[in-house]
């Protein structure tokens, strides 16, 4: 009953999230100030511009939002290049393709950051419809652009599935009115915002092909 796939990036179709903390701890280094582990678990699947003002107002940076989220993007662009697929992402694709399903990535990330992560993966091809943080006023936990993308692709949200791997942008979809699946990847996901809780995209291929 589906009339499109939506999927989140970072951390779902790419594990781009440990070279995102990697690029953290170089710009707090940059910086002169030291992210904790339990600091960085909170930016999970939140859009850069959030990240950014709580380390400005918390570590007292100078200079704009704009030019240190230009920072940060600039140090994980150096980083991009080696990203790797997360394991199923190969497969999730061709089970899309091979029944012609309407997809997109929705991600918190901006366009730029969207392109260099996709740069080297050879089934980014395969999912031209791609819409960001820059295409939204708010963006994850807010539903702005899951519903932005369902409408570009002339799906009705409650027909919509997403794929997501943090809270954030669990809440989004739902918020949204669209059935998701949320990656955990071993670790404890305590939530009731939807019941469909998945180790991995293996687990999720398995439950889409029953």
């Amino acid at each position: 009953n589906y009339q499109a796939v939506l999927l989140d990036m970072d951390g779902t179709l790419v594990d781009s999230e440990t070279l995102w903390r990697v690029a953290e701890q170089e710009f707090a280094k940059r910086h002169d100030f030291s992210l904790t582990p339990d600091i960085q678990q909170t930016f999970a699947g939140k859009a850069v511009p959030v990240v950014m003002r709580f380390l400005m107002d918390k570590f007292g940076l100078n200079g704009t939002v704009t030019e240190r989220v230009e920072e940060m993007e600039t140090i994980v662009k150096g980083l991009l290049p080696s990203v790797k697929e997360t394991a199923g992402t190969s497969e999730l694709i061709e089970l899309l393709n091979r029944h012609s399903m309407p997809r997109a990535i929705a991600s918190n990330s901006s366009r730029d950051i969207i392109a260099a992560t996709l740069a080297n993966q050879p089934w980014a091809k395969d999912i031209p419809k791609r819409f960001s943080i820059d295409d939204v006023t708010k963006g994850k936990p807010e539903p702005d652009i899951y519903l932005f993308a369902a409408s570009s692709l002339g799906a009705k949200p409650e027909n919509c599935l997403v794929i997501e791997d943090s809270l954030t942008g669990t809440e989004a979809a739902v918020r949204a009115g669209m059935t998701c699946c949320l990656l955990t990847h071993g670790h404890d996901a305590q939530t009731d915002l939807t019941p469909l809780i998945f180790n991995d995209l293996g687990a999720v291929l398995e439950w889409l092909q029953r």
